[in-house]
């Protein structure tokens, strides 16, 4: 059993992160033994709430994703910045340095 504690709400990035834990750890070094070859079930714990992941999850649609993830990392064009305005918190960059800074806080501030 993977188990990953979460102090928020639940996001959708949350069960990619277990699904990812699932399928990588029987091949780690570290935990190859204790899974003995067999994926494991994930569990996601809120503080209001507890999320179990079947292995069965870990199917032929999910690893082919995966690929494809994987395969767009060493493209050598970069994709579009996206930050989420609620990270840009802890950047460290400033506005003046930032256009997405400074489109952001435009916005928001009306």
């Amino acid at each position: 059993m993977v188990e990953d504690c979460k102090n928020g709400g639940k996001k959708t990035s949350h069960l990619y992160q277990i699904l990812l834990y699932m399928l990588l750890l029987p091949h780690a070094p570290e935990t190859k033994s204790l899974c003995k070859v067999q994926i494991p079930h994930g569990r996601l714990i809120y503080p209001d709430r507890i999320i179990d992941i079947p292995n069965q999850r870990i199917d032929r649609d999910f690893i082919t994703y995966f690929h494809q993830v994987l395969s767009s990392l060493p493209r050598p064009d970069f994709p579009p910045r996206q930050p989420h305005p609620s990270e840009c918190h802890y950047c460290r960059l400033p506005e003046k340095n930032c256009s997405f800074k400074r489109v952001s806080y435009t916005n928001s501030c009306g």
